[in-house]
Protein backbone atom coordinates (compact mmCIF):
# COMPACT_ATOMS: atom_id res chain seq x y z
CA UNK A 1 0.00 0.00 0.00
CA UNK A 2 1.83 2.52 -1.50
CA UNK A 3 1.20 6.77 -1.09
CA UNK A 4 0.23 6.47 -5.00
CA UNK A 5 -1.92 3.59 -4.53
CA UNK A 6 -3.83 5.17 -1.74
CA UNK A 7 -4.54 8.70 -4.52
CA UNK A 8 -5.57 6.50 -7.20
CA UNK A 9 -8.04 4.82 -4.94
CA UNK A 10 -9.21 7.65 -4.22
CA UNK A 11 -9.18 9.49 -7.40
CA UNK A 12 -11.39 6.33 -8.86
CA UNK A 13 -13.91 6.78 -6.26
CA UNK A 14 -14.40 10.37 -7.25
CA UNK A 15 -14.68 9.39 -10.99
CA UNK A 16 -17.65 7.16 -10.49
CA UNK A 17 -19.09 10.01 -8.59
CA UNK A 18 -19.05 8.18 -5.55
CA UNK A 19 -18.24 9.46 -2.14
CA UNK A 20 -14.53 8.77 -0.54
CA UNK A 21 -13.75 5.56 0.03
CA UNK A 22 -14.01 5.13 3.98
CA UNK A 23 -10.95 3.75 6.00
CA UNK A 24 -12.23 0.27 6.32
CA UNK A 25 -13.10 0.19 2.47
CA UNK A 26 -9.02 1.25 2.04
CA UNK A 27 -8.22 -1.43 4.05
CA UNK A 28 -9.97 -4.12 2.61
CA UNK A 29 -9.18 -3.00 -1.10
CA UNK A 30 -5.33 -3.24 0.08
CA UNK A 31 -6.07 -6.30 2.31
CA UNK A 32 -4.68 -4.76 5.34
CA UNK A 33 -5.96 -4.20 8.80
CA UNK A 34 -8.63 -1.03 9.60
CA UNK A 35 -5.49 0.43 11.87
CA UNK A 36 -2.77 -0.10 9.64
CA UNK A 37 -4.77 1.93 7.28
CA UNK A 38 -5.19 4.68 8.95
CA UNK A 39 -1.94 5.17 10.44
CA UNK A 40 -0.67 5.25 6.43
CA UNK A 41 -3.89 7.76 5.91
CA UNK A 42 -2.71 9.80 8.80
CA UNK A 43 1.17 9.64 8.14
CA UNK A 44 0.53 10.96 4.32
CA UNK A 45 -2.08 13.32 5.84
CA UNK A 46 1.08 15.26 7.71
CA UNK A 47 2.69 15.64 4.21
CA UNK A 48 -0.71 17.14 2.96
CA UNK A 49 -1.91 14.08 0.37
CA UNK A 50 -4.42 12.81 1.04
CA UNK A 51 -6.56 15.27 3.24
CA UNK A 52 -9.00 13.54 5.97
CA UNK A 53 -11.80 15.85 7.67
CA UNK A 54 -11.96 14.88 11.65
CA UNK A 55 -14.82 12.99 12.41
CA UNK A 56 -16.23 12.79 9.02
CA UNK A 57 -16.84 8.86 8.13
CA UNK A 58 -16.19 9.71 4.13
CA UNK A 59 -14.25 12.76 4.52
CA UNK A 60 -10.89 11.74 2.70
CA UNK A 61 -10.18 13.73 -0.41
CA UNK A 62 -6.79 14.80 -2.12
CA UNK A 63 -6.03 18.04 -2.70
CA UNK A 64 -5.95 17.40 -6.04
CA UNK A 65 -9.36 16.35 -6.34
CA UNK A 66 -11.05 19.50 -4.59
CA UNK A 67 -11.65 21.64 -7.55
CA UNK A 68 -13.26 18.73 -9.92
CA UNK A 69 -15.14 17.08 -6.17
CA UNK A 70 -18.84 17.61 -6.25
CA UNK A 71 -20.98 17.46 -2.62
CA UNK A 72 -21.88 14.55 -1.79
CA UNK A 73 -24.14 15.46 1.56
CA UNK A 74 -26.97 13.40 2.13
Amino acid sequence: MTEDEVVDLIERYYEMRQPPPTIREIADHFGVARGTAEYHINRMGRKGRPRRAPGVARGIWVAESVMKQETFDA
